[in-house]
């Protein structure tokens, strides 16, 4: 369905709320797509289309803090490239380095884990705000590189600021964005809602489990999640 239907059929069972605005419908609707696009998996991690991977990050020496830059996805034949931001970084790893160069055999405090050759590393993921992109500090020089940082960046859905927006969730998908902005709207109204707790406890972790491929392998066990 469009935006517009979605918004209409929450209508019906939200009659007494504006279909956008500040405290809308559609506001509503944001917030649960948000929350959906909040941890990593198959629709919410960004894969380079040149490259069919994930992004890698060049590094400078003794420069730890970096801004990261945004991407643009398409979304569907209608509107074609748009720009996405990227909303926070999960994890930044590295693979088939010789770590003799770093002179160590045991995990450093600057290393999440070590595999054979490949690397996960510590560092400060900063999400985007309203007017700054996302940025990651290293705790440690990374060093003059332009192959060897890979990152696992967590886009922000288009933000539904019209109707005419289109959605970031498959139709199937659908439901759990509905009963999610129902539940902000119940929660605004009387103070709690089952909706809502049903949502974050039953649909999004099952939203989460269906599109769980990319975190079979490379995953930070710590991810960050968007605050609200």
């Amino acid at each position: 369905m469009s935006t517009a239907t979605v918004v209409s059929e929450i209508k019906l069972k939200a009659p007494n709320w504006s279909r956008d605005g500040a405290r809308s419908i559609l506001a509503m609707m944001n917030r649960a797509q948000n929350y959906l696009f909040s941890r990593a998996h198959e629709l919410s991690v960004y894969i380079d289309p040149l490259t069919g991977d994930f992004p890698l990050l060049a590094t400078t020496a003794t420069q730890y803090d970096y801004e990261i830059p945004n991407v643009s996805m398409t979304i569907d034949d209608d509107t074609g490239a748009v720009p996405i931001r990227i909303h926070h970084v999960d994890q930044v790893f590295s693979e088939g380095i010789r770590l003799s160069d770093y002179g160590i055999s045991t995990i450093k405090p600057y290393m999440v884990s070590i595999d054979g050759n490949n690397v996960k590393w510590r560092f400060a993921s900063r999400p985007a705000l309203e007017n700054k992109k996302c940025r990651v500090s290293f705790q440690f020089d990374p060093g003059t590189h332009t192959d060897r940082y890979f990152y696992k960046a967590i886009i922000e859905p288009l933000q539904l600021t019209s109707d005419a927006i289109p959605l970031m969730v498959q139709q199937d998908d659908e439901e759990a964005l509905i009963e999610g902005a129902l539940g902000w709207i119940e929660y605004f109204d009387y103070g709690r809602s089952d909706r809502l707790d049903r949502f974050k406890k039953e649909m999004a972790p099952a939203f989460f489990n269906k599109y769980k491929g990319l975190e079979s392998t490379r995953v930070n066990n710590a991810t960050p999640r968007r605050k609200f």
